[in-house]
């Protein structure tokens, strides 16, 4: 850990830099003037030039990704890769050598040496996605390697030294899962240096037509179809924005204006003269369950067409591998199909 010290840029200059050029280019990552958006652009700033540990929480489609972007992108380490470690997508069985890597002969199918998640981030950053769903060995492992900055590949004899920065992100409660004895306290410590909440987008809804416009381009809203917006709930957040703002765009068939009436049937208005309070809102637990269940399946769609019908290349655009998109699909399938048997 000591070389990678010494490698650092003077933290304040750098600080400096980034606050006074705006071409460094916060602003494509993190869209929003409101206080919650000022505040998170303001952590990112101060985290960015240091290679402390940072712990990024936030629902589902809030941006944590985004921001663990942004903040590898604005460091030091910029030129280094970013390599992304999804505890989502890693089984048990596999996780030891896809985070640590392996050596010829370590077990059946090791044909050659191999570099896990870690050793492939030298230089750089890994981002430790959903650390929430570790299991509890799995856990041990992670704490081992975040102490000592060292890895060993399974089936090595010699620990190799890691020059790497560690960016988490969940969008479960640690501290109730600490308390519960699913998640090891020294392991929250340990991640939780530097903690950055992404806030979910019903308390920042100055910043819907700012989002709406990044989304739409040249595309516009007619007049009212943006306050409909502010005014819906997202349980999906901005990933369901996005979602919404691309679908009506395709159906607005080339148009330069999207009618309110589409609107209105996006965002579930009962009929077109009921006052501004949504029929999701007041759906029972599982009816909206079933709601963010076909958000997801909305931008599976859309995502696979954009990729040409290439399951894989449409997993990559959202920021997973296949094996989690698959999960992802199965379990929005099994809520969409539990509800509607009612």
């Amino acid at each position: 850990m000591s070389s990678a010290r010494s490698r650092r840029p003077n933290n304040a200059a750098h600080l400096v830099a980034a606050r006074a050029a705006p071409d460094r280019g916060i602003e494509r990552w993190l869209i929003g003037d409101s206080p919650q958006m000022a505040k998170v652009v303001n952590d990112v700033l101060i985290a960015a030039p240091d290679d402390i540990t940072v712990l990024i929480t936030g629902e589902p489609g809030t941006g944590k990704e985004i921001a663990a972007n942004a903040i590898h992108y604005l460091s030091g380490r910029a030129r280094g890769p970013l390599i992304v470690a999804n505890f989502g997508a890693l089984s048990e069985s596999l996780l030891e050598s896809e985070l640590f890597g392996s050596v010829k002969g370590a077990f059946t199918g090791a044909v050659s040496n191999r570099k896990g998640l870690f050793e492939q981030a030298e230089g750089g950053t890994i981002f430790l996605d959903e650390v929430g769903e570790m299991t509890l060995a799995a856990q041990v492992r992670l704490l081992r390697v975040l102490q000592e900055r060292k890895v060993r590949p399974v089936g090595a004899h010699e620990e190799r030294e890691l020059d790497v920065r560690v960016i988490a992100a969940t969008n479960c409660d640690l501290e109730r899962a600490v308390g519960e004895g699913r998640f090891r306290a020294d392991l929250y410590y340990r991640l939780n240096w530097f903690p950055i909440r992404m806030p979910a987008l019903r308390e920042r809804p100055s910043d819907i037509p700012l989002l709406i416009e990044h989304f739409l381009g040249s595309t516009k809203l007619e007049k009212g179809g943006i306050e409909l917006l502010r005014r819906y709930h997202w349980p999906g957040n901005v990933r369901e924005l996005m979602a919404m703002t691309t679908r009506m765009k395709l159906r607005a068939a080339g148009s330069d204006v999207i009618g309110i009436e589409q609107v209105r049937q996006e965002i579930g208005l009962e009929k077109p003269d009921t006052p501004a309070c949504y029929t999701s809102v007041w759906r029972p637990g599982e009816l909206i369950l079933e709601h963010i269940a076909e958000e997801w399946l909305d931008i599976y769609r859309i995502a696979l067409a954009l990729c040409g019908g290439n399951h894989s290349k449409a997993a990559r655009s959202l920021g997973v591998d296949r094996k989690t998109l698959d999960r992802k699909l199965a379990w929005a399938s099994r809520v969409i199909n539990g509800v509607r048997r009612h």
